[in-house]
């Protein structure tokens, strides 16, 4: 009964997905099928993380300028700390502070998909930082006047809770069954990648539940993330007028009256 309840229910969550049976009536290219499918991924990922936004374009910052920069599928995001810039239709340039999930999608298991696939997730994974929290017992020792020089010399996880989750998926809408790709293989067996659809030899178009499941999870935890980051990401505007020569204003804090 469970298993029977997972399938029913990925099945109509994707259903426009599953509309692909209908489309190859008309064509068995699995470019024009991927093509659909990729448009109805998308719709569906921006319902799920709605009101944050989702658009194509790249990340900046201070290290992703030029043609460092690399054209990405469909970037989570939200105005906060940072808005966007050259943000329209659906096209935007986001400050990587203000990225919170990328997700590459292919229409297709096409030759080298999975290479070209894990260079755009690793570059993601290198330049969009997860959250860190100051774990409790630090936390406290900080607020109670604890010498910060004890610190010195500890590792990351001992001083934060750190994001453990891969800050970037990737997604392919459709995968023939003679199409064969180890590297692709190896990024769905670390989690970094889900192939929704399958179309095997009679081509039949078949739904993989637990990648759906998998891409719902991910999203999940693209909320959390927005959440966490938020509590301490912002940005050191007296550090940065003191570089621009500039002369800043006071502290947004409200001033302690003695």
């Amino acid at each position: 009964m469970s298993d029977y309840f997972w399938k029913t229910y990925t099945e109509q969550l994707v259903n426009s997905l599953t509309a692909n049976n209908e489309i190859t009536k008309f064509t068995n290219n699995p470019a024009v099928i991927g093509a659909y499918a990729e448009s109805t991924v998308t719709e569906l990922i921006r319902n799920f993380v709605a009101p944050y936004i989702c658009s194509t374009g790249s990340l900046i910052g201070t290290a992703q300028i030029g043609e460092n920069l690399k054209q990405l599928d469909l970037m989570i995001w939200s105005p906060t700390p940072l808005p966007a810039i050259f943000d329209s239709a659906g096209f935007a340039l986001v400050p990587q502070q203000s990225v919170h999930g990328v997700i590459e999608i292919k229409r297709s298991a096409y030759s080298s998909v999975g290479k070209n696939m894990k260079d755009t997730l690793d570059w993601v994974e290198e330049n969009v930082k997860g959250y860190r929290k100051l774990k409790p017992e630090v936390s406290k020792f900080v607020r109670e006047g604890g010498n910060p020089n004890k610190l010195v010399g500890k590792l990351d996880h001992e001083i934060f809770d750190i994001d453990e989750n891969h800050i970037a998926l990737g997604v392919v809408c459709v995968k023939e069954s003679r199409q064969k790709d180890k590297v692709l293989d190896s990024l769905i067996e670390s989690g970094r990648a889900i192939v929704l659809q399958e179309i095997d030899v009679n081509g039949h178009i078949k739904v993989n539940t637990s990648h759906v499941l998998h891409l719902l999870e991910y999203l999940k935890s693209v909320r959390c993330r927005i959440v966490k980051k938020l509590d301490y990401e912002g940005v050191n505007v007296e550090s940065i007028a003191i570089n621009l020569g500039e002369r800043s204003p006071g502290s947004l804090k409200k001033m302690k009256h003695t």
